[in-house]
């Protein structure tokens, strides 16, 4: 990783999706020791497959994650490896915190269509929200839609033929719930 810090030079990691822990993985070894505090359950047990050894979960989203390295993190300079283009700001969030970001991965939008035989859509980002908002803005069409968050439920507030389900939790495990509540074909 270019311009990665020293872990010496870092109180802990702030982990937001476990795309992260899949592009770093050439130098996990490196940080292992330190506490690490995940956004969720998922990215937090990637972690600890990961081979990191003090885990956090926060167990929510970005907000719940600043929440807890605010209130349990220790004193000093987070180190938040992630996304190119983040979909939460975590230093804007940490105004009191040094946040070193460093871009370890990318996601791209693809010009793929929606297939005709889909009628359900988890979608796990707002920013994949907006992808699918854009798609459907192109060939409208009716769609269930079961979001992660309301950030990621708000872009396809304008579809009428689109219903959105907000899961209870924002994790992949309370997504699958809302799933298997749906009246939609799977």
């Amino acid at each position: 990783m270019n311009a990665a810090p020293f872990p010496h030079e870092i109180a802990c990691l702030a982990l937001t999706s476990p795309n992260t822990l899949d592009a770093i993985r050439n130098d996990i070894a490196r940080y292992s020791s330190l506490p690490a505090y995940a956004v969720g359950d998922t990215t937090a047990c990637a972690a600890r497959k990961a081979g990191f050894k003090h885990v956090f979960s926060a167990s929510g989203d970005i907000q719940a994650l600043a929440d807890m390295i605010r209130r349990e993190a220790p004193i000093g300079p987070v180190f938040a490896p992630g996304a190119q283009r983040p979909a939460g700001d975590l230093p804007a969030l940490l105004p009191d915190r040094n946040v070193i970001r460093l871009a370890v991965y990318a996601t791209d939008e693809t010009d793929v269509t929606i297939p005709e035989d889909i009628d359900l859509a988890l979608v796990h980002s707002p920013r994949a929200a907006r992808a699918l908002a854009k798609l459907l803005s192109i060939s409208p069409r009716p769609l269930d839609v079961i979001a992660i968050s309301q950030a990621a439920a708000q872009p396809f507030s304008g579809f009428s033929d689109v219903h959105v389900t907000i899961a209870d939790h924002p994790d992949e495990d309370a997504m699958l719930r809302t799933l298997g509540n749906s009246s939609s074909a799977v």
